[in-house]
């Protein structure tokens, strides 16, 4: 692959003709972590490392849910805020999709965890292309959103922070000769708001996850008729070593058991 190295005012940017959805200044557009790049010009005799990019991918899912009572139906919006290189691959997607299709996929998404949820209004769209960050918004109605057993005296539902579940996925095989690769950098926050109209047996509660391969944190805050989550995983290393896995999977496992959370009424 051939990239541009762009010398300019004591820093040095590493620049990809072909990320067509890039934008933004200098100080916002990212590479990839190559390690080491050959420089095309006279005098070369050796590879020239590549640093880290300091523009990381980030993206931050909010969901404000307001809590119909058990025979209502119950509001949901979402902002998703795309940064660095996850707004590209965001405005890549917007680019490339009609938008039909886009808000279709969204609604059997979250048809996966509420089955008789309808889209209310249209998404908005938003491309700050200066500071390379997307925001989109999503408007939905859920019906039955409470539901319980037979035997069971409580109503219950559930938060689902998807973002945050999708990049904690364990690895298919955790018996390994060779390191396990690692999706990174990656960061994903995952947010709720949610106003509910009477709260049983929940408490606030904080607890954090972290090994040399990521960090994860959950905190719940409950205030008088609302109440908040908040998710948060970083990638912290690109590969964990083989004598290492079955300790990442079980935190991983440790980290799978905080990663919904029920809310009860009566």
């Amino acid at each position: 692959h051939v990239m541009t190295q762009v010398n300019l005012d004591g820093r040095t940017y590493w620049l990809d003709a072909t990320a067509n959805y890039q934008r933004g200044p200098l100080a916002v557009r990212s590479w990839p972590n190559y390690g080491c790049g050959l420089v095309v010009r006279p005098g070369t005799k050796a590879l020239t490392a590549i640093a880290p990019c300091p523009v990381l991918p980030k993206t931050t899912v909010t969901q404000y849910i307001r809590l119909g009572k058990l025979d209502e139906d119950s509001d949901l919006k979402v902002v998703t805020v795309a940064e660095g290189p996850d707004a590209e691959y965001l405005r890549e997607q917007y680019a490339t999709t009609t938008r039909d299709e886009i808000e279709r996929a969204c609604l059997n998404y979250y048809a996966r965890f509420y089955p008789e949820v309808v889209q209310i209004a249209p998404l908005a769209y938003a491309d700050d292309e200066q500071q390379n960050k997307v925001v989109v918004d999503e408007f939905y109605s859920v019906r039955k959103i409470w539901s319980h057993l037979p035997d069971e005296a409580f109503f219950h539902c559930r938060i689902y922070p998807a973002n945050i579940e999708i990049a904690m996925q364990p690895p298919a095989i955790s018996l390994r000769t060779m390191p396990l690769g690692v999706r990174h950098p990656e960061h994903q926050i995952f947010r709720a708001e949610v106003m509910v109209p009477a709260l049983a047996f929940n408490q606030p509660d904080a607890q954090t996850i972290q090994n040399p391969a990521f960090y994860f944190h959950r905190a719940v805050t409950i205030a008088p008729g609302k109440l908040f989550l908040d998710y948060e995983y970083r990638s912290l290393a690109d590969a964990v070593l083989p004598d290492a896995v079955p300790a990442y999977v079980r935190q991983l496992d440790s980290a799978a058991n905080l990663m919904g959370y029920t809310i009860t009424s009566d």
